[in-house]
């Protein structure tokens, strides 16, 4: 949530909206995640907003240990709405 608050801007609410954690394995040690959001798809969640109406994007995220074995998967859906002063109908 925060990684797309920052690359949209104060110009959009931003919220977590839902989350799901399936344990695959315990997490003894470090873990780790890699959160990747391409500009593309900020263009488009913009895209969406434009007219004022909520967007719901979802992102799935692999937590894995320091040897790669996959500890957890983790479903995020995000609430993204543009602010009304900056709606553009």
């Amino acid at each position: 949530m925060l990684l797309l608050f920052h690359n949209l801007g104060p110009r959009y609410f931003v919220w977590d909206k839902t989350a799901a954690i399936d344990y695959v394995a315990p997490g003894r040690g470090t873990v780790s995640a890699e959160f990747r959001l391409s500009e593309e798809l900020v263009g488009r969640i913009k895209h969406e907003a434009a007219a004022g109406k909520a967007v719901r994007p979802e992102f799935d995220v692999v937590v894995s240990d320091a040897a790669g074995a996959v500890v957890a998967r983790v479903h995020k859906q995000i609430y993204v709405r543009l602010k009304p002063r900056h709606r553009t109908s």
